[in-house]
């Protein structure tokens, strides 16, 4: 015993002292996350201040979708009333007003399930409630169209 003490001893001069607490423990554990998935310095504070936050709001750290990214997106997706709606789309138009023109592919929404999505908005609402004091003299717009040059139109501001 005596012999194990003096060798642990020797090996210890000169060494740095290292308290292995939590802190320095996940610190350094994070740290190679950040390093692994090669995310930018800004990305290390982020990840503290969600963590922080989601500690305080007594998140579980037990996602249903477990540990797959793509998972959490898709049971999210299917969480929210109607989201699918909400997904855009593509569509392949002509660049040209010729039938045979080259074409390209052009990402839409769905107008009314946004519009419903935005109505529905608590800071729509709040807005709603805050800025309008006399219903038949106000209206809020919440949506308002306008187009500009498009690789579509091939001209600025065209309807």
């Amino acid at each position: 015993m005596c012999n194990n003490w003096h060798n642990n001893a020797a090996a210890q001069v000169g060494a740095p002292s290292f308290s292995y607490t939590n802190e320095p423990k996940w610190t350094v554990a994070l740290l190679k996350i950040v390093d692994d998935i090669k995310a930018t310095d800004g990305a290390f504070g982020k990840i503290l201040l969600w963590a922080r936050e989601a500690a305080s709001a007594q998140y579980s750290f037990y996602p249903q979708g477990g540990m797959s990214r793509n998972k959490n997106v898709e049971n999210l997706v299917n969480y929210m009333e109607n989201a699918k709606h909400l997904l855009p789309s593509v569509y392949t138009v002509p660049i040209m007003e010729e039938a045979n023109g080259p074409a390209m592919d052009v990402i839409a929404f769905d107008f009314v399930p946004q519009l419903l999505s935005l109505l529905q908005n608590r800071e729509y609402k709040d807005a709603y409630r805050r800025l309008i004091t006399d219903l038949k003299r106000q209206l809020i717009v919440p949506i308002i169209q306008w187009v500009d040059r498009t690789h579509v139109t091939g001209d600025s501001r065209s309807p």
